[in-house]
């Protein structure tokens, strides 16, 4: 009886310690699986899912080793992880909360409330859906490293444009063509008087009377440059202006617009421009 129950002992006090053996191996082996599985994941650029593993051997009961080189793993991962931020507007520019976005069929948000969402490295198509409006889709490269970057779509098409779907062309102003032949021919009058004003001073400096050149010839040069520079002056600015009254013409279908001709004339002392057509 007495040996019974000092096995019975006996192996009531081994079973704790057997316990704890089997505890201390079960995590190790789940340790060294979460690390395997990381880098597999990271190696097809599935750094999310990647991440969660490095979490789940980063655990303080894994080795210490192995704790070490996950957290190593997971700050490095952590800052290559890409995240995107989604906005929408209506067709009058305002700001679209209710809207939803699916990347290659998967719904990733519900709504559009300003907060950046992540995703994996690679090829996205992100469809933004609002109920009402035709949906949008956008075919993005996302690259790692990538942080709160902005994916902005409108919804709907533009208030001034003709039907959604149909070609559409610009409804370019007068004042564009007016500014943008003067433009041509500013520079056209720059060349020419800048030709003239280097030719009369060539011819000046040939005949040696400077400093003594008669006045009328010397005023005759200045005059020259000046209306050169002038000129190039007026010219640029106006080439500066033609493109924002162009961006800034309103589109409309096709076969609305007007056609219009210019019509620039120059002569040795004159330059001068004709727009017409039908508006």
């Amino acid at each position: 009886m007495r040996r019974v129950l000092i096995g019975c002992l006996l192996v009531a006090g081994l079973l704790p310690s057997m316990d704890v053996s089997a505890q201390d191996k079960q995590p190790t082996s789940q340790c060294i699986a979460a690390h395997v599985e990381a880098q597999r994941l990271q190696k097809s650029a599935k750094l999310r899912e990647a991440r969660a593993a490095l979490v789940r051997c980063s655990d303080p009961a894994c080795p210490t080793v192995l704790v070490q080189e996950c957290t190593e793993l997971f700050s490095k991962l952590d800052g290559a992880v890409p995240s995107l931020v989604f906005v929408a507007r209506d067709p009058d520019g305002k700001d679209i909360a209710d809207a939803r976005v699916l990347d290659g069929g998967t719904l990733i948000l519900e709504r559009l409330d300003g907060k950046a969402i992540e995703v994996d490295p690679g090829e996205h198509v992100f469809r933004i859906e609002r109920a009402g409006l035709p949906p949008v889709e956008r075919k993005l490269v996302v690259r790692e490293g990538d942080k709160l970057r902005r994916v902005e779509v409108q919804l709907g098409g533009s208030a001034t444009t003709g039907p959604v779907g149909g070609p559409t062309e610009r409804d370019v102003t007068p004042a564009f063509w007016v500014v943008g032949a003067a433009g041509v021919v500013g520079l056209a009058l720059f060349g020419g008087l800048a030709g003239a004003g280097v030719a009369k001073k060539s011819d000046l400096d040939d005949r040696g009377c400077a400093p003594n050149c008669p006045t009328e010839d010397v005023d005759e040069v200045r005059s020259l440059f000046l209306g050169a520079d002038i000129s190039l002056g007026l010219g640029l600015t106006a080439l500066a202006i033609a493109p924002i009254l162009y961006f800034t013409s309103p589109e409309v279908p096709v076969g609305a617009v007007g056609q219009a001709w210019i019509a620039p004339q120059f002569s040795p002392h004159t330059a001068s421009i004709t727009v017409g057509g039908a508006w």
